[in-house]
């Protein structure tokens, strides 16, 4: 059976650091605990998945929260960018696994069915990604690393997605998309899932 990586990119929930753009709407404290509820549907979901596990901290490392040391390997984030940080982080653990799948903690979509897919479109695909409606992607996978990828693109923007794929044509890569997902990045986002 081949070795599993799934890495998950959180933040620590610290009001007027998570969230800004839903912040505008409801403000620091109730964006945070937003945060929360959806860190919690992550974890609860990537428990379900059958693979190695690790938590990579955009800020700091923190010892005691939800992401307990017996199911997760915490790490930090490095580099600058939000395309070398993911690199990076793909490169720490393919030298152990055979593949690799990384998601975001803002995504109510993402569920463990989802990320098994991913999984099982690896076997066959050299790159798996996981859209988002808003033009970015909430899931990338790769079995090896491919720094093209993540270099050049636009991030935060509705061409992070496209610039991908065509830097995966560019090299020839087997790409699989998976279904379209929502990301929660604005109040109007949450509101989706959970009407007033």
């Amino acid at each position: 059976m081949t070795k599993k990586a799934l890495i998950i990119f959180v933040k620590n929930p610290i009001p007027g650091n998570v969230k800004t753009r839903i912040a505008r709407s409801v403000g620091d404290q109730r964006a945070a605990e937003i945060y929360i509820e959806l860190l919690r549907h992550t974890r609860r979901e990537v428990l379900k998945c059958e693979t190695n596990r690790f938590v990579y901290y955009g800020d700091h490392i923190n010892p005691s929260d939800l992401w307990t040391s017996a199911k997760f390997v915490k790490r930090m984030q490095r580099q600058s960018d939000l395309g070398a940080r993911m690199h990076r982080a793909l490169q720490e653990v393919l030298t152990n696994h055979d593949s690799a799948v990384i998601i975001g903690s803002d995504c109510l979509d993402m569920n463990a069915v989802y990320i098994e897919e991913a999984f099982t479109a690896l076997q066959s695909s050299d790159l798996v990604i996981g859209p988002t409606y808003d033009g970015g992607y909430a899931l990338i996978g790769l079995n090896k690393t491919e720094p093209s990828l993540f270099q050049d693109i636009e991030w935060s923007t509705e061409r992070v997605y496209q610039q991908t794929i065509k830097a995966a044509n560019k090299k020839g890569l087997k790409v699989n998309s998976l279904k379209k997902v929502q990301d929660i990045d604005y109040y109007q986002d949450w509101l989706k899932y959970h009407p007033k």
